[in-house]
């Protein structure tokens, strides 16, 4: 029963998302869509070991069985966070004024006086942009910024090592270096 069930979905698959559609994009399409994806994936990687912590916390096993291991949990959030920021970089929103607009919409609500939410409209989130994307002329910064953002991290970032004071999760010293490694490659370009 599962064989016919799972040879329809890939029938529906290729029916609806065909490889042609991949095929038919140029390399800066393919290029956006990976690092989307990429960043996406992160985000989903890093709540996954937050729940992983939960998990063994509440049932008390491995790295649970003192209770919440809270410096995991910590680390996972901000990782989270991370490729959030690197997710929002890449589609040019501006993380400071979408945070603003969406803890506004979430003020608004009461669950208290209104649990089933029957007076709540769908809500639309407009999401502030940085600035044009890339690919409409625009980027994460201006060149001036990009200058002095390269000189800054150029300073602090080695190819072997960082110096930073207190610990920096994994992730966030990756994205510094691919980031001046990417200011550095537009810079001589």
């Amino acid at each position: 029963m599962i064989d016919l069930r799972q040879k329809e979905l890939a029938e529906w698959q290729n029916r609806n998302f065909p490889r042609s559609r991949y095929e038919e994009m140029t390399k800066d399409q393919l290029i956006d869509m990976i690092l989307a994806m990429q960043f996406s994936l992160g985000m989903a990687e890093e709540v996954g070991e937050v729940a992983h912590h939960i998990l063994k916390g509440v049932q008390g096993i491995r790295n649970g069985v003192n209770g919440f291991d809270v410096e995991q949990i910590g680390d996972g959030v901000v990782d989270s966070g991370v490729f959030g920021q690197q997710l929002l970089s890449h589609f040019g929103i501006d993380s400071e004024k979408v945070t603003e607009v969406v803890i506004d919409a979430v003020l608004r609500r009461d669950w208290l006086n209104n649990p089933s939410g029957s007076n709540l409209k769908e809500e639309t989130v407009k999401v502030p942009k940085m600035r044009p994307s890339p690919e409409q002329g625009g980027g994460w910064l201006k060149p001036p910024e990009e200058k002095s953002l390269y000189d800054t991290v150029k300073d602090n970032v080695h190819r072997d090592s960082i110096y930073f004071e207190g610990n920096m999760p994994a992730p966030v010293i990756a994205w510094i270096r691919g980031l001046a490694n990417e200011i550095e490659r537009r810079m001589k370009g």
